[in-house]
Order: structure tokens, then C-alpha cells, then sequence
């Protein structure tokens, strides 16, 4: 751990020492152009392609004069407020303070960011808020100066946050430490027009099929209506919340349509979602509700998930690798299995479902008080030997490509399923907020039995289709 963190740290150093590094790196530049593709930043200060590692490598003991310049200003302290869902607070406290979670999942004793960057007449102060991923860029594009120093966020927030000029550029030598050591496409995921504005922390921000061996065999969880026929006989559910437009969209798509996105004006264009293949897609979804009244459940976020599995009939669920630990807690670890997401019907041919993807990132506020040590933070709480714990500990899969490579991680059947998935996954990046609601209201219809016929599912799908693309 110690190792890493000196690697680590003389390369922030060595970005620190640049002249405007920080600064320049903030995002408060005063141009920013935006382009079909992306933003282009104008902002002052080096870019991913132009930091120079020919410095010195500087010692830990110089970072930590760093972090007391900082804090000289404040009467040696060091006040950092973090945000992290409320599953990895513990966690993320754990690991800044150099803690262990009382059932051993992980254990940071002598290894905290504390304890590596231990400096005297400095006091640190870590506040961790629970604060979801999907809410941390609202709340911190709503008034920077008051949000936290660091936080976790998923990928399709960053353009938001970096029009925003809200999240700070990584350090260019940094920069390319994060490129070395982490998947390419984590990678691509934290960049705008090259520049790279955050650190990868995991990559399974997406979701793929639970389900219990104990109930169901490989064969049975391939296509929708094998699975549900399973359920049926087993007096089991299946749930997959197709109310819920993260999760919906993966039929969309898989009928053909598209969804495209302008960041010159933040317009979203919804490609043949009102057309015929639309109108497939909803049938494929209708039919699930109709035909298996009772079994398939299509709605229930992740508290009405574990109510369902303390009742004993959810037997499978379409979610995200952040309920592993419920789900092994329920049918037992061995019993947990994972799959890619089932075919379904559309037009009677059996078609893979689709889905969003994505990752997990931690950004440092353009704002902070700190931002010497906020980054820091962000890459200790993103560096291998974090990254591994958080998948010991948490069930979370590293970006970190070392790990990935791994026999332990190759080989878990959770990453197999997520890989076998992301032939078939597409970046929420393209979403805005005005895409959620809209489409979301298709699935809660249904659910309903509000759309009865083709007309029905026609109309709606151009209300919201309007109502997305007009925002």
C-alpha cells in the first residue's frame, strides 16, 4: 500500500510543482466552446496530452509539505468533506481514517490515508455525507462553494458537472498515471475532449441478471419467457423494473433505436422511439407483464428488492453488483448466479436485451478549500490497493487493469456476466435529466395496464418522445 502511495504521490507532487497546475486545472476558464461531440475547454493550464514526467520524483515527506501549506492556512487543519452512497460510507471512512469493518470484509489498519500521509501540526478532519452517485452533481452544481470536497459520481454526470465548471481537471501528470494504470474505456469515460477530469473507481455501473441456482438452471435464465416459465412452475418472481428508464431503455435499443445527444444545446434526439421499432420494444415489455401476471415484477428499486428477497419469492432480479452482498445474504453465496441479460420476443425472434454501462468515478470540486489534498484523496481512494479492497469488501470490480487481469477476478462469474453484457451496453452519457421522467412513465403505463393496443403505446411513446426532445 505504502509503495503505491508514494508512486502516487510523487506524481501529484510533480504535477503540483508545475507552475498553475491546480489553477490552471480547475475548470473556471473563461472559454468554454461546445461541439456536437463534446465540450471543448479552453481553460488555461495543461491538458491530458501536454504534462511533462521529466520532474524529479518528489519524496512523501514533500507531498506532506504540500498538504501543510494547505492546512497552514487554516490553523493546521485539514477539513475535507466527502460524499459516498450509503453503501460505501463506511468504507470510504474506513479507508481515510485507516479503520477495518467490524466483519473483516476490509481493513485498512495501518494503511488509512492517515497513516500514509501522517504529518505533524497537521489535523485531518474527513466529514463522509451520504450522498447517492446519481445525486452528487445536481447537489454540487447547485452551489459548489457549499458541496463537498471530493465525491462519487457516475459516469453520464460529467459533462454536466464540467459545463457546469464545477469539477476540477485531474493534474496533467497525473493524467497519465490514470491512463497507465486503469481499462481504456474507464478512461475515455472520465475525459472531455482529451482532458481528463476524473479518477475510475469501478466499472460495474451497469446491470446484468441475478438469479438462484438453486431455482433456476443456466438454460433456464437465457431468454425472458424460460426464466419466467421456470418462475411460474417454482411459484417464484423475476423482477426487473421497467419503470425505471436506466433499466427500460435496454429494450429501445434493442428494437434499433437510438438515442443521440447535442452538447452545444443539451438536446437529446430520440431515434425512432415513436416509430415502429418503439412500439416493438413496449410490446416485448408488455408481454412480460401480461402474460406472466404475479411472477414478473416490473417495478421496485433496491429497497423494494430486499423486502421481496426477506419474503422469499424473488428468486431473480435484473440489478447492478452493489446488491450482491443482499443477494448472497438471501440464497447463499454459493447459490448467486449471473448472467448476461436474457433474449425476449420482439416480433416473435428472440432478441438480446441491451443496457446502459458505465463506471464509477470520484471527482474533486473545482472549489475545494483543498484541493492539493482533495486530490489526493481522490486518487488514494481510487489506486490498486483501495480498488482491491473495495472488491473484497464491497463486491465492486475494479477498473484498475492489474486487477482486472487477475485470476480471482477473471474468474468470478459476476465479471464474466458484466463482460459478456457490455458487447450489448451503451453509455448513459447521452441522457439528460429531461430523459428519465418521460421514458419512465412507458414502463409505470404498463405496469398499469394503461396501454391496452398499438395506438395506445404509439401515442404515448410521442407524448414523451415530445416531451424529452422539447425540454
Amino acid at each position: 500500500m505504502v509503495s503505491k502511495a508514494k508512486k502516487t504521490t510523487a506524481l501529484l507532487l510533480a504535477a503540483l510543482m508545475c507552475a498553475g497546475a491546480f489553477a490552471g486545472c480547475s475548470g473556471n476558464g473563461s472559454n468554454t466552446n461546445s461541439t456536437a461531440s463534446g465540450t471543448t475547454s479552453t481553460a488555461s493550464g495543461p491538458s491530458a496530452e501536454s504534462g511533462s514526467t521529466d520532474a524529479a520524483a518528489p519524496t512523501t515527506e514533500q507531498m506532506v509539505a504540500k498538504i501543510k501549506e494547505e492546512a497552514s492556512a487554516n490553523g493546521g487543519k485539514v477539513e475535507i468533506k466527502v460524499w459516498a452512497p450509503g453503501g460505501d460510507k463506511n468504507f470510504v471512512k474506513a479507508a481515510l481514517n485507516g479503520d477495518k469493518d467490524k466483519n473483516g470484509a476490509y481493513d485498512f489498519t495501518g494503511k488509512g490515508f492517515k497513516d500514509i500521509y501522517k504529518a505533524d501540526g497537521v489535523t485531518y478532519d474527513f466529514k463522509v455525507v451520504e450522498v447517492g452517485e446519481n445525486d452528487a452533481v445536481g447537489k454540487l452544481t447547485e452551489d459548489p462553494t457549499k458541496a463537498a470536497d471530493v465525491f462519487q459520481f457516475p459516469t453520464d454526470t460529467l459533462l454536466r458537472a464540467q459545463q457546469a465548471k464545477a469539477i476540477a481537471e485531474v493534474p496533467s501528470l497525473l493524467q497519465g498515471q490514470i491512463k497507465s494504470e486503469n481499462m481504456e474505456k474507464a478512461v475515455e469515460a472520465t475525459q472531455i475532449d482529451g482532458k481528463i477530469y476524473a479518477y475510475p473507481m469501478t466499472s460495474d455501473n451497469g446491470y446484468i441478471l441475478f438469479y438462484d441456482k438453486a431455482t433456476f438452471s443456466e438454460d433456464d435464465v437465457k431468454t425472458f419467457e424460460g426464466l419466467l416459465d421456470k418462475a411460474k412452475e417454482k411459484g417464484a418472481t423475476v423482477l426487473m423494473s421497467i419503470d425505471n428508464a436506466w433499466y427500460n431503455a435496454g429494450f429501445f435499443y434493442a428494437a434499433g433505436c437510438d438515442i443521440k445527444l447535442d452538447t452545444s444545446t443539451n438536446k437529446m434526439t430520440l431515434e425512432k422511439f415513436s416509430g415502429d421499432e418503439g412500439v416493438k420494444a413496449v410490446n416485448a415489455m408488455k408481454s412480460l407483464v401480461d402474460n406472466y401476471q404475479n411472477v414478473f415484477i416490473g417495478t421496485g428499486d433496491d429497497a423494494a428488492i430486499a423486502t421481496r428477497l426477506a419474503d422469499g419469492k424473488l428468486k431473480a432480479v435484473v440489478t447492478g453488483t452493489w446488491n450482491t452482498t443482499n443477494l448472497q445474504n438471501t440464497w447463499g453465496a454459493d447459490n448467486v448466479g449471473a448472467a448476461k441479460l436474457p433474449t425476449v420476443k420482439m416480433g416473435g425472434t428472440d432478441t438480446q436485451v441491451h443496457s446502459f454501462g458505465g463506471y464509477k468515478l470520484i471527482g474533486v470540486n473545482s472549489q475545494s478549500k483543498y484541493p492539493n489534498t482533495s486530490a489526493i484523496i481522490a486518487s488514494y481512494l481510487t489506486g490498486k490497493d483501495v480498488q482491491e479492497q473495495r472488491y473484497k469488501g464491497r463486491n465492486l470490480i475494479p477498473t484498475n487493469k492489474e486487477l482486472r487481469e487477475s485470476d480471482e477476478v477473471k474468474s468470478n462469474p459476476i465479471v464474466e456476466a458484466i463482460d459478456a453484457q457490455q458487447e450489448f451496453a451503451h453509455s448513459q452519457s447521452v441522457c439528460t435529466q429531461a430523459f428519465w421522467e418521460p421514458i419512465a412513465s412507458i414502463g409505470t403505463d404498463l405496469n398499469n395496464g394503461n396501454l391496452k393496443s398499438d395506438d395506445d403505446i404509439k401515442k404515448a411513446l410521442e407524448t414523451q418522445v415530445k416531451s424529452v426532445e422539447n425540454a
